[in-house]
Formats: structure tokens, sequence, C-alpha cells
């Protein structure tokens, strides 16, 4: 398992599994730039760990709160992720989190994926490695 904690974030990659594990330590995305930092962070820890292989991500929103007013940034940002994940699952978080992540993946045509707990994101993302569960295409998130 490689852990690596960061200024606004703390990954667990369990290459094993192909899960990497996102928390956050009380962390407060106030304005475009540190928007734009913590997933340039976000990027840079994916491209050494992961070496380019899509993973499972499993993110815990119970310490981030992000902006609204850059909700435009944040949605780009997110956008820019698509090339990490075979699929994100949330859990956790205020209801303003909540509010922003459902709001940006409204505007990228693609699931919130909002699950109460860690043990039901992990059951999702068990139920989608097994091909219990599909995993929405491109096609059938919309355009």
């Amino acid at each position: 398992m490689i852990i690596e904690r960061g200024k606004t974030v703390i990954w667990r990659y369990d290459a094993a599994q192909n899960i990497l594990f996102v928390s956050y330590p009380n962390v407060t995305l106030d304005t475009p730039e540190e928007i734009v930092a913590h997933f340039d962070m976000c990027l840079s820890f994916w491209r050494r760990h992961c070496h380019g292989r899509k993973v499972y991500c499993v993110l815990d929103y119970s310490g981030l709160e992000v902006n609204l007013r850059h909700l435009d940034v944040y949605t780009r940002q997110l956008d820019r992720m698509n090339q990490c994940h075979i699929t994100r699952v949330r859990y956790g978080g205020s209801a303003l989190q909540r509010t922003a992540v459902r709001l940006a993946n409204l505007k990228l045509h693609t699931p919130s994926n909002l699950y109460g707990s860690l043990e039901e994101a992990l059951r999702v993302v068990h139920k989608l490695k097994s091909g219990e569960l599909p995993i929405a295409t491109d096609s059938e998130r919309g355009p």
C-alpha cells in the first residue's frame, strides 16, 4: 500500500486491488488557484504511483469544502481527472460539498456516485469489479 500526504489530500493506493483511496484533512478550496493546484497534485500522484493505470477511486469527502462560486473551475478539474479512473465512488461530506459534487457531475453528464459510508462505497466498487454492476460508458452518460 502506498500512502502519501499532500497539502490538501491524503492518498492510499492499493495496487493489488487497484483502488485509490482519497481523503481530505479539513480542507477548503476557496479560490480557483487552490482548486487547480489541488487537482494538479492529484494528477501528479496518479502519474507517479499508478503509472497511467486507471483505478477505482474511493473518495471520502468528510473533510472537504469547495467554494461554490468557483463551481465551473471545480467541474473542469473533475473532468481532467477522468483520465485517471475507471470510476469514482464518493461518501461523506457536508450537504454543501455533496451539492457541489452533484452539480459538477450534472454539468459533466456523469453520475455522482455518492454513498453514505466507506463500507457502502466499497461494496459498490467490488460489485463493479466483479461485473455484478455495469460501469456506465461515455455514450450512456450523455453528451
